[in-house]
């Protein structure tokens, strides 16, 4: 390899942020690996001993801890393979044991609560921006309820992926790299406009539709705070962001009664519409406890009117 380790990884962190797919976290954790072959290896190069010591657990590590970890340098290793810049074989991920918890399923009064409780926290913040903030998760929280998409989709949505004008968003950065379009109720359309308005008043160019307090996408750990701060007023059952998503695919396929031969087009709808790669991943959500379908202005579209003029930057 001509290029050394640090003008590599350098091309390759100019190359992510200038594609607007880059993090701190992303940063921090590939330095760490370049300290670490700096500090363990004489050689200046990238070389396949570096990468397989670096990515084996580290102590007590938990394999899905450190996949999250070392996932940098797999997207790095596959930046180089692309360029034909590496003939360094990426390890396998390793393999973390099946997930047992069950998602929650809300309830009508739980979801008002919710939504209402989040209201709240906008009207209670003293600065604009901290208002701003609890708005961008109040209107982010509904969007996942509304339209099932995963929480990852959510937070890296960029500004021209969502067209607000017709009410589709495009989703890029999404599970399998499998692109697909979500189309949106007139409400939920409505909100994401109001927020966008609010939105360009703190962040005149913001890099995510949803932007941080530092102009970049919202981390998966905040977006996690936030809602359990919000739900723990609500309920001492376990919920977490992603069980939005599960609630959409229980409560529309419950909503489908006496639909007949109409059936199948609406789960190859919704399956197509959440980014599913096959039926049998949206088949999964008949395995969930059952809801009843709903609509989204009926849990929260009057609360969502009343605080967002009150989130302005001069406000």
């Amino acid at each position: 390899m001509s290029a050394n380790r640090q003008q590599l990884i350098q091309q390759f962190i100019e190359y992510r942020k200038a594609s607007g797919r880059w993090n701190s976290t992303y940063e921090n954790n590939l330095l760490k690996f370049d300290e670490f072959c700096t500090e363990t290896y004489e050689d200046n190069t990238l070389t396949q001993a570096m990468v397989d010591t670096w990515m084996k657990p580290k102590g007590r590590e938990s394999h899905l801890s450190c996949n999250s970890r070392v996932q940098v340098v797999r997207t790095f290793l596959s930046y180089l393979q692309e360029r034909n810049l590496t003939t360094i074989i990426t390890p396998e991920a390793l393999a973390v044991p099946p997930n047992q918890y069950i998602p929650h399923a809300f309830s009508d009064e739980e979801l008002t609560q919710f939504f209402q409780k989040c209201d709240q926290q906008v009207n209670m913040e003293q600065k604009p921006r901290d208002a701003f903030q609890s708005l961008l998760y109040s209107v982010i929280f509904r969007l996942l309820y509304s339209s099932g998409m995963r929480t990852t989709e959510a937070r890296m949505l960029q500004p021209e992926d969502v067209d607000i004008k017709h009410g589709v968003i495009n989703i890029r950065e999404t599970k399998a790299n499998i692109q697909h379009y979500v189309v949106l109720d007139d409400d939920v359309r409505i909100m994401l406009e109001r927020f966008d308005l609010v939105a360009r008043s703190f962040f005149p160019d913001r890099n995510y539709f949803f932007p941080s307090r530092n102009n970049s996408y919202i981390s998966v750990g905040t977006m996690n705070w936030r809602f359990q701060k919000i739900w723990k007023q609500v309920s001492t059952v376990r919920a977490v962001p992603y069980d939005l998503r599960h609630n959409y695919a229980i409560r529309n396929i419950n909503s489908w009664i006496d639909v007949g031969f109409g059936y199948h087009n609406k789960l190859l709808h919704l399956s197509k519409s959440m980014g599913h790669t096959n039926l049998e991943s949206t088949k999964y959500y008949y395995s969930l406890v059952p809801a009843l379908a709903d609509t989204i202005s009926r849990k929260s579209g009057k609360g969502f009117d009343e605080i967002v003029p009150e989130v302005r930057k001069n406000g």
